[in-house]
């Protein structure tokens, strides 16, 4: 049986501008654990990964609706929950991948990604115009009359379910979030969890179908 993280949320694990995620704050955030990304490859940063080494899945896109221009530098979000250890990944706009392993984000709060750093291009290559290749993504809309405070996603099959990616937020009635998931599996197993701590699943969603949305309830 999958168990969600108990510990005390303060940070957005999923990272996006403030007007990609109409989110409200449930709580002040304390002891924000952040990073500055410093893109220094010459093109654009479209989707940005961290995850501590012993998870196996990428997860999220923790940049949102929201890239890091080429030349640009852009505080990125973590999970304040004591970990330091992050394996970080970028995708470029051509589709080229580059990553950082082991790094120690509380010794350091920067990581620079150079023109020299991309390790790879993942198959078929990059999408037409040179975006980013498509990444599993979905919509949750909160059409229940109670807000949402906490909501898991991890693909289908995964025994944890991981970060709760509202963090301090909570998601109120009437109002909708995205979530991008890392290119890979297009299966994903969803859970919310009310204020009144009412609990609902969604099981085996297809992130990959083009404007893929969940309602609640």
């Amino acid at each position: 049986m999958r168990q969600e993280s108990r510990g005390r949320r303060r940070m957005l694990p999923v990272l996006l501008v403030a007007s990609a995620w109409p989110a409200i704050p449930a709580s002040a955030q304390q002891g924000a654990a952040a990073v500055s990304v410093v893109n220094r490859t010459g093109e654009e940063i479209g989707a940005l990964y961290a995850t501590p080494p012993s998870v196996r899945d990428w997860g999220f896109d923790r940049l949102g609706a929201s890239g890091i221009p080429a030349g640009a530098t852009r505080t990125v979000r973590l999970p304040a929950d004591g970990n330091c250890t992050y394996d970080v990944r970028v995708v470029l706009r051509s589709g080229a991948l580059a990553e950082r392993r082991g790094l120690d984000l509380c010794a350091s709060r920067s990581v620079t990604f150079g023109p020299g750093d991309a390790v790879e291009t993942p198959a078929p290559g990059p999408a037409p115009g040179g975006a980013v290749p498509a990444a599993p993504a979905l919509t949750l809309v909160n059409r229940s009359g109670m807000a949402i405070s906490e909501v898991y996603v991890s693909p289908t099959g995964v025994a944890s379910w991981g970060y709760d990616l509202l963090g301090p937020y909570v998601l109120a009635p009437g109002q909708s979030v995205p979530v991008r998931m890392a290119p890979g599996p297009c299966l994903f197993d969803l859970r919310v969890v009310y204020a009144n701590r009412a609990v609902q699943e969604r099981r085996q969603i297809d992130a990959c179908r083009q404007g893929v949305e969940q309602s609640f309830p």
